[in-house]
């Protein structure tokens, strides 16, 4: 199935690779800030299965998280390190009886596989890109739980995933926080779209664009690890301590997350900004490459996901010095931030 036309026939305006939104993106904006259910494509997941006898000593080894001893229908935010412990990619990874599924964010994709499939030495390990065979949801906020076990069945706990038949096949949904109230991500065939996203959508859910769920990250300080973090950022600056694992043994990248850990801090941090100035400035800081935010002209940090709310006002998420006052006015530009209190910022 053409993901694109099966979207785009239920009203879908695209920008580049993701939905913009479905024909009222005020509206999807208020649902983002409000209660109700939010179901939103995840066109930029990429789906990976792998497979062999090897396939979980293999990734222990690589991923930041744990997965041997992960039992079947268990599940674990994850992340794929570099040799400096600097974030490649972020993802969920689920343990099955006879694989185990990655389902990995905002397209890096292709990074992890590339990665992983270097260090793939004499080890029994397959891995399959099921892009052209799946489909990812997200089904999130506070009506999310309702919308899910009238629509498919009693919803999965934290660190666990569910499994429903729908036709003649499996639609795995996986608790997954990407808003206040937090939500599922769900997989499915593609084939599976109109009769699950039907049964969602008469179960209460709203379909909504990329720029919704945004605004639901932002106002939540809920990082997405490429945006926030650009190049070079290591997980806890992030607030993506709970991909990490410090019980299990080396993996790639673990030898900095020890350093991390035993010095027992790190002199940057997420923040969740307030952002104003004129409304050009504001409109284009999504496509900015300069993402820089700076104090008295020094530079202290760097600018992630922004987001308009209903009421006209600006928020961004933002990798900032840890020992910043907190009313410091900084500049990206035109624009001014100020630091806006984050009671959590993990996913």
């Amino acid at each position: 199935m053409d993901l694109r036309a099966f979207y785009a026939d239920l009203g879908a305006v695209f920008a580049g690779g993701d939905v913009l939104h479905f024909g009222a993106p005020q509206d999807e904006a208020a649902a983002a800030a409000g209660d109700g259910a939010l179901l939103v494509p995840l066109l930029s997941v990429t789906p990976l299965r792998i497979t062999g006898a090897d396939r979980a000593g293999f990734l222990h080894g690589q991923l930041s998280n744990r997965v041997e001893g992960l039992p079947p229908g268990a599940c674990n935010h994850t992340l794929q390190l570099n040799v400096r412990g600097q974030v490649v990619g972020e993802g969920l990874l689920c343990a099955r009886e006879s694989d185990l599924f990655l389902a990995v964010d905002d397209g890096r994709g292709g990074a992890v596989r590339a990665s992983l499939e270097q260090h793939v030495v004499f080890d029994d390990v397959a891995i399959q890109d099921l892009g052209g065979e799946l489909a990812s949801l997200t089904l999130q906020g506070s009506g999310a739980a309702e919308a899910l076990a009238r629509a498919l069945g009693t919803p999965p706990g934290p660190g666990a995933f569910a499994r429903y038949a729908v036709a003649d096949a499996e639609v795995l949904a996986a608790a997954r926080k990407r808003s206040r109230a937090g939500g599922f991500d769900l997989h499915l065939l593609a084939r599976q779209l109109p009769e699950v996203v039907g049964a969602l959508r008469e179960a209460g859910a709203r379909l909504a664009g990329a720029p919704a769920l945004t605004l639901a990250r932002v106002l939540a300080g809920v990082p997405s690890a490429p945006h926030e973090g650009g190049s070079g950022a290591l997980p806890q600056e992030l607030g993506l301590e709970d991909a990490l694992s410090h019980s299990k043994g080396c993996y790639l990248g673990q030898e900095i997350m020890a350093r991390i850990e035993g010095r027992g801090a790190v002199r940057k941090g997420l923040a969740r900004l307030r952002l104003e100035g004129p409304a050009e400035a504001l409109a284009s800081l999504a496509g900015r490459e300069d993402r820089s935010l700076r104090l008295d002209g020094r530079d202290v940090g760097r600018l992630g996901s922004v987001a308009r709310a209903p009421d006209g006002s600006w928020w961004g998420l933002a990798v900032l010095r840890r020992d910043l006052p907190a009313d410091a006015p900084l500049d990206a530009g035109a624009v001014r931030g100020r630091l806006d209190p984050l009671e959590t910022a993990s996913t």
